[in-house]
């Protein structure tokens, strides 16, 4: 119902049924998802998976979709682990809500994705800074914020400490 219900909106999706809670941790791993559907989950196997979820792959989105829901019962699955809690008789707002935690969750991978780049992109210009025999020193907006030892040497300075934060 939910493939179903996905797909006639546009959202291309490919489901998986995974039997048990003890499985959740090889799903996780091998299939990569993008969200997780538990349907009418008691409390306690709701903090289980929520814990697993948590262990293997913390911002997948967990999702509990219950035959029907009220305000008490969203807050007890929230409070459990859960992003949300939708009722089937209520299929755009699951599709709203299923929509809202693949956009959150697709931001936060490329955020991710885009700060590990920077570090990367920052620890590969630390070790050209270090290894390097040309005179090198990074300013940003008029101010010098690093300098290697080469430039030190060069412009006669022995303490790269004294430079930094001059114009």
């Amino acid at each position: 119902a939910i493939n179903s219900l996905l797909r006639n909106t546009g959202l291309a999706v490919y489901c998986t049924w995974i039997p048990g809670v003890g499985d959740i941790p090889d799903a996780l791993e091998q299939l990569n998802p993008e969200l997780l559907i538990t349907f009418n989950t008691s409390a306690e196997d709701l903090m289980e998976i929520a814990s697993v979820r948590d262990r293997v792959a913390q911002s997948v989105p967990l999702i509990v979709v219950r035959d029907q829901t009220d305000e008490a019962t969203i807050s007890n699955d929230i409070s459990h682990g859960a992003r949300d809690s939708v009722s089937m008789r209520h299929p755009e707002r699951i599709q709203t809500v299923v929509r809202r935690e693949l956009r959150a969750f697709r931001m936060e991978r490329t955020l991710t994705s885009t700060l590990n780049a920077a570090q990367d992109y920052r620890h590969q210009l630390e070790t050209v800074l270090r290894r390097s025999k040309d005179a090198i020193a990074q300013v940003q907006e008029g101010i010098v914020v690093e300098a290697n030892t080469s430039w030190l040497e060069l412009f006669g300075f022995h303490d790269a400490g004294a430079l930094i934060g001059q114009p």
